[in-house]
């Protein structure tokens, strides 16, 4: 990485799980997951389940690693753009992606992106100025701000699958506006502003989802995507299940479905 844009680090590190059975000749999506603010690479690995989901489905688990919120401070993103320590996300994606479609065999249509709370915000962040790389996102209580180096002006339509509890009192489903230079906007909004991008036709739809869970939907969206909210309860957490199966079960379902022109 250029220095400059890593808080003076040459290079960045992410964890990767190569699916049980990975062979030469055939393609593989990859997910990338994203830990919160004060997490890490290998305790979302862990807390999330998504590397022995791969070995089942068959794509490439991907775990990158934020860098410090300043000196000395716990691992971040910054996600609404180079505003933190002047950290640049979107090149170390973009490399990221390149190195692994340099060392793996890679489906570069089917690159999605996961992640909780400020990883949650950085997979927003993604959706709005990488479209052209990642065809669909789900972010959990993710602090989703609008990104404050050009807007969310997604090049594309983007697939978005958001879950976010009613009880959240880190990120409030009711959104936050206390800090006018931080605004988070409430979470049906946010969805809604999806659905104008994706230009999806008319109202959504309600239906329970489960004893304690209700999913908003747009469906007929442009280039076949769709925009999903998940309303649940249980706080500011990664859930452990969602829609009757696990929650990483269930993320991976809805973005398997969906591809991207090929990058790169």
């Amino acid at each position: 990485m250029d220095p400059s844009e890593a808080e003076g680090r040459s290079s960045r590190t992410a964890l990767v799980h190569v699916p049980a059975g990975y062979r030469l000749g055939r393609q593989y999506p990859v997910l990338l997951v994203y830990h919160g603010h004060g997490g890490d690479a290998a305790g979302m690995a862990t807390a999330t389940g998504f590397s022995a989901l791969a070995d089942r489905a068959g794509f490439l688990s991907v775990y990158p690693q934020g860098l410090p919120d300043g000196p000395g401070g716990p691992p971040m993103w910054a996600s609404a753009g180079p505003v933190d320590h002047g950290i640049e996300e979107l090149p170390a994606t973009v490399s990221l992606l390149n190195v692994l479609g340099g060392g793996y065999c890679l489906d570069l249509s089917r690159v999605y992106a996961t992640g909780v709370s400020n990883g949650g915000g950085m997979v927003n962040y993604l959706a709005c100025r990488l479209a052209d790389r990642v065809a669909a996102v789900a972010p959990v209580v993710g602090n989703m701000y609008v990104p404050k180096d050009g807007g969310c002006r997604p090049v594309r339509p983007v697939s978005v699958m958001d879950v976010h509890a009613v009880d959240d009192p880190v990120v409030a489903y009711q959104g936050d506006r206390d800090d006018p230079a931080w605004v988070l906007p409430p979470v049906a909004q946010w969805l809604s502003g999806w659905a104008v991008r994706d230009r999806c036709p008319g109202p959504s739809t309600e239906s329970a989802a489960g004893a304690r869970e209700v999913v908003r939907r747009w469906t007929g969206c442009a280039a076949g995507t769709t925009v999903v909210g998940y309303r649940v309860t249980g706080g500011h957490r990664w859930p452990p299940a969602l829609a009757g199966t696990s929650t990483a079960a269930a993320i991976w379902d809805f973005v398997s479905r969906y591809r991207t022109p090929a990058a790169g």
